[in-house]
């Protein structure tokens, strides 16, 4: 005798596939809405521009502090070798700075500002593009 537990199983998952579908569609406009930028200023100190280029210097200067922190943890690290690649590092954050054209203090003080002011935070990490899963090849792979 064979049991139609299966097929039931499949029939009761639809609506469940169907609301979920939903609800990724409207995660979806919402993120889509949230990138926008609104009519005015995100901040009245620094221009929309501004904070766009902050944005990507964010990323990349991420970036470099991750490479390096990991480097930097490793014990056995003389000191002298320790200062030559915080300066290797710095460099390479002052480069990225540089190639979205701000300077250190303009990229300090938007970044006290949005540790201080929720909207811009919020507008920010929205800028972040999405972390692919672990495990998952990216295209430069």
């Amino acid at each position: 005798m064979t049991s139609d537990h299966p097929q039931r199983v499949r029939s009761a998952s639809w609506p469940w596939i169907l609301l979920l579908c939903c609800l990724f569609g409207l995660v979806t406009q919402a993120a889509e809405r949230e990138l926008e930028l609104p009519d005015g200023p995100i901040d009245e100190r620094f221009d929309n521009d501004e904070l766009r280029r902050y944005a990507l210097a964010r990323l990349e200067v991420e970036r470099v502090q991750q490479d390096y922190r990991d480097v930097l943890r490793l014990s056995g690290l003389a000191a002298a070798e320790r200062g030559r690649l915080v300066r290797e590092a710095n460099e390479k954050m002052l480069a990225a700075l540089a190639q979205y054209q701000l300077t250190p203090e303009l990229y300090n003080a938007i970044g006290r500002a949005a540790a201080t002011r929720p909207a811009l935070r919020r507008w920010l990490a929205a800028q972040r593009p999405p972390r692919a899963p672990t495990g998952v090849a990216s295209a430069a792979d």
